[in-house]
């Protein structure tokens, strides 16, 4: 009898605890926000997809002034507790540090003010943040962005060509000295900016590293001439340019390149493409072979 009784209440206890991590998995996701702004002729489009209960991913997308839309995406390292507990502590960061604040050194700046924050705060849990923010001027359809560890930010062009955006930068909270650019590209009508975690990678993990195999012919054939590796300016000199990454470098440093997502977003667009990567992300954690959470940010401009 007390051996049931024993066993009774730590079923209890862990439907409680079952209980407010649903309750804590809700409050996050209505934080991070249901609808996103249409600001313009931007459309604005996200996933955001736990593993568990929880997310260690964190987005936002929300107007700085009248003609600029300020985004971010993070992701702490692991998932869970731990690492959705950072990233309350990043949404305050990003909002704190303005990401159009040219006094703090634009994007770029705010990534060097939360690096050392991080440095500072000393964490024993899940210290390390991949981070990209950026800004998109919408009069003239510049974006500035700076990257901490992500996978390349994308272009999908109005024509389906598929742009890899080149623009460094570590993690957060590894070496202080770690320095992070701005870069500038040029969008036009039709355009739309993609940026995500590497929970998108992981969707396509046996294709991808077959694919990195693979020539730069072989690439190029399998997307019919769809994929251009371009580098964007940076700096403050940037203009769009071309030929920075081999097609290798290219899938090391954004492996969703080579996958069947890479595909349906050149051929069909960022509504598909997230769709797809929903449907695939829901049937990979209901096999258990998921192992990261999942976010996308697509910014898309209007076509004329």
């Amino acid at each position: 009898a007390a051996a049931r009784t024993q066993m009774a209440r730590a079923a209890a206890a862990a439907q409680r605890y079952k209980h407010q991590l649903e309750l804590a998995g809700r409050i996050q996701r209505e934080l991070t926000g249901r609808t996103l702004p249409r600001f313009g002729p931007v459309t604005c489009r996200a996933l955001n997809k736990p593993l568990e209960y929880i997310s260690g991913d964190i987005f936002e997308v929300a107007p700085l002034d009248a003609d600029t839309l300020g985004f971010f995406v993070a992701d702490a390292t692991g998932h869970g507790l731990p690492a959705a507990l950072l990233t309350t502590y990043i949404r305050r960061a990003m909002r704190r540090h303005a990401l159009h604040d040219a006094a703090g050194g634009g994007a770029a700046g705010v990534l060097q003010t939360l690096n050392r924050e991080l440095l500072e705060a000393d964490l024993t849990e899940s210290p390390f943040v991949a981070a990209i923010c950026g800004t998109l001027h919408v009069p003239s359809l510049t974006v500035e962005l700076a990257r901490a560890g992500t996978p390349y930010p994308l272009v999908r062009t109005a024509l389906g060509e598929i742009q890899i955006v080149e623009c460094e930068g570590c993690v957060l909270g590894v070496l202080e000295d770690e320095v992070f650019t701005n870069t500038r590209l040029q969008l036009r009508p039709g355009d739309t900016l993609v940026a995500h975690t590497d929970g998108l990678d992981a969707l396509q993990r046996d294709r991808t590293m077959a694919v990195a195999q693979r020539s730069a012919g072989g690439l190029a054939g399998q997307f019919g001439e769809s994929v251009v590796l371009a580098e964007a300016g940076g700096g403050d000199e940037g203009s769009s340019g071309g030929g920075g990454l081999t097609v290798i470098d290219a899938v090391a440093a954004s492996p969703a390149l080579a996958s069947a997502w890479a595909e349906c977003l050149a051929a069909q667009g960022p509504e598909e493409a997230i769709e797809f990567a929903r449907m695939r992300f829901d049937t990979m954690r209901r096999l258990g072979e998921a192992d990261d959470d999942l976010t996308i940010v697509a910014l898309t401009i209007d076509g004329e």
